[in-house]
């Protein structure tokens, strides 16, 4: 049986998030300088191909979304935009034109709706719980093609000793790569030794400001970076709970998992 009133479950959610989704709002620029200098100095990568998104490109990438990928509270779902007529697809790219030219985006796409899963059996506080935020398919069929194609070209420059979401460098890789090092050292006798940590809420706490620096400094076309800047700007979270949604919630840091480019930044 449900317990708590809507509003005031609201307002913890509200309240335990802010914490982290506007923890820099009075963290001034200036605070980076040191970091974003020191990244100007060591940082040559070959600048990255700007990806026009056309009309082929969105309706391929619909189609690449599972068939029970979420729909946004825009209602416009996978199906929708596979039955959708070419005027039709060439209005959204041309949102998406418009967004890269100046961050601008139609507010439906970056409404999001946040499905909060439950950390273990007997949750009962807003922090035994993951926000899961589920924008418009079409602002997540962008973002999903910019990255793909921005991880592709960081090939390039990045480290080979970083993992996740690379060829043949998938986290899965990192565990069969570590453990062939105890392995070895086991079987030689050889010492070895080393260090585990976890970035709590790491994709929470990410600063914008010097991401995005870094992004542009990376090569990352001014296009993106824009649109990217503007959508984070614009996105607003509406927690669910007994399917009604809490009011807006504006943010100011992280990088939003719902945002395919979440994980090239």
């Amino acid at each position: 049986e449900p317990v708590g009133d809507l509003a005031t479950i609201f307002d913890a959610f509200h309240t335990q998030w802010k914490q982290r989704w506007c923890r820099h709002d009075n963290t001034s620029f200036r605070q980076w300088d040191q970091l974003l200098g020191f990244a100007q100095r060591i940082m040559h990568p070959t600048p990255i191909p700007h990806l026009a998104v056309d009309v082929d490109l969105l309706r391929a990438e619909v189609h690449r979304k599972k068939k029970t990928a979420a729909t946004g509270l825009d209602g416009v779902s996978r199906q929708d935009l596979i039955h959708a007529d070419n005027h039709t697809l060439q209005s959204i790219t041309n949102a998406f034109t418009r967004a890269e030219t100046d961050g601008e985006w139609p507010c439906q796409l970056l409404a999001g709706k946040v499905h909060s899963l439950a950390k273990r059996p007997d949750a009962s506080g807003p922090s035994d719980y993951r926000p899961i935020t589920v924008f418009g398919l079409a602002y997540r069929a962008w973002s999903s093609l910019q990255s793909r194609h921005l991880l592709h070209w960081a090939e390039e420059w990045v480290d080979p000793g970083v993992y996740g979401n690379r060829k043949a460098r998938q986290a899965s890789d990192l565990w069969h790569w570590l453990l062939l090092q105890v392995e070895t050292a086991y079987s030689t006798g050889q010492s070895i030794c080393g260090v585990s940590g976890d970035l709590e809420k790491c994709f929470n706490c990410i600063p914008r400001y010097p991401a995005l620096c870094l992004a542009i400094l990376a090569g990352t076309p001014a296009s993106v970076t824009t649109a990217w800047a503007g959508g984070l700007a614009q996105m607003k979270r509406h927690f669910k709970v007994r399917e009604s949604f809490s009011a807006g919630f504006l943010t100011s840091t992280g990088l939003a998992e719902g945002c395919g480019l979440s994980v090239y930044g």
